[in-house]
C-alpha cells in the first residue's frame, strides 16, 4: 500500500449532506453541522456536501434525508466506491396510516438502508 493510501485512509475526506441547509434545525446542527466542525477544527478533511467537490470524497453522511435527488446521489457516489453513512434520530420506519406518499417514502428508506455502509442512530 502506498503511503498516500495510508494517508488518506487515516484522514478521509468526508461530506455531510443535512436534513436541512437551516443551522437552526436542531438535528441539522447536532447531527451534521457540529460534529463537521469540530472533526475540521482537529484536522480532519470534511465540509458540507459540495456537489463541485464530489469526486473528492470518500465518505459521505445523509442526515436523515432519502428524498428521490438523495437516493439518487447516494447511488451515483456508491458506483465511485464512497462509504455511504446513513444518520437517523427519529424513527422513521413507524407509518401510522399507509398512503401512496408515505409507501413511496418508505421504498426510499429501504433504498437509502440497502445503499448505506454504516446506519446511525
Amino acid at each position: 500500500m502506498s503511503s498516500t493510501k495510508n494517508i488518506k485512509s487515516i484522514h478521509p475526506k468526508v461530506g455531510w449532506v443535512p436534513f436541512t441547509n437551516d443551522i437552526q434545525t436542531a438535528s441539522s446542527r447536532m447531527r451534521s453541522y457540529l460534529p463537521c466542525e469540530y472533526l475540521k477544527s482537529k484536522g480532519f478533511a470534511c465540509e458540507i456536501y459540495q456537489a463541485e467537490h464530489q469526486s473528492q470524497y470518500d465518505i459521505v453522511v445523509f442526515q436523515k434525508i432519502y428524498s428521490e435527488s438523495a437516493v439518487a446521489l447516494a447511488m451515483n457516489l456508491k458506483s465511485q466506491n464512497v462509504k455511504i453513512i446513513f444518520d437517523l434520530c427519529d424513527n422513521h420506519f413507524y407509518v401510522p396510516n399507509e398512503t401512496a406518499k408515505t409507501k413511496q417514502k418508505s421504498e426510499r428508506l429501504k433504498q437509502m438502508l440497502a445503499l448505506a455502509d454504516v446506519v446511525s442512530v
